[in-house]
């Protein structure tokens, strides 16, 4: 079992939850939102995924850790949502929002975070709240927007590379 304590301070029960060891903590400079996301690839149990500034991630159940695209934050915000496909633990989106830095994206990988690329479509400046994809089909994702005022549902036919919004 993997629980989340504050600003992505995650650890790991192998007894049920009878003990916990600690298995992730960003650095310092690394800033993680105060919740902040964590995801298992649903194909890959091992495979998990961490949103700070930079998405980490690890192959062997949280046992090590490594930063994706070569080590760099996606663009300097926090991550605010993470999503893995459960067909293809290599796709993965992240969306980025911070309070206090208000730069609101998504970035899609296809290689297991070897490089990430920003989303085509504009999209509204809202918080990111979530994001799934289909379980049958890693091209097909869906997110979620806060706010008043723009829409907040949009779907992805090509796993994160462009959005429509289906608020309607």
């Amino acid at each position: 079992m993997y629980e989340e304590y504050v600003n992505l301070a995650i650890s790991k029960s192998t007894d049920g939850g009878a003990s916990w060891n600690s298995i992730f903590s960003p650095a310092s400079s690394d800033s993680a939102n105060f919740i902040a996301p964590f995801v298992i690839a649903p194909s890959n149990g091992q495979i998990l995924y961490a949103g700070a500034e930079k998405v980490h991630k690890s192959t062997n159940g949280g046992t090590t850790w490594s930063a994706t695209n070569g080590g760099d934050a996606l663009n300097s915000v926090s991550i605010s949502c993470l999503a893995v496909s459960w067909t293809s633990p290599d796709t993965v989106i992240a969306g980025t929002g911070k309070r206090t830095n208000p730069l609101f994206e998504l970035f899609y990988t296809t290689n297991g975070g070897t490089s990430w690329s920003k989303s085509l479509s504009a999209l509204p400046n809202r918080f990111p709240t979530d994001l799934a994809f289909d379980p049958t089909d890693s091209r097909i994702a869906y997110a979620t927007f806060s706010g008043y005022g723009s829409p907040h549902v949009y779907r992805s036919t090509d796993a994160g590379k462009s959005w429509t919004n289906i608020s309607t």
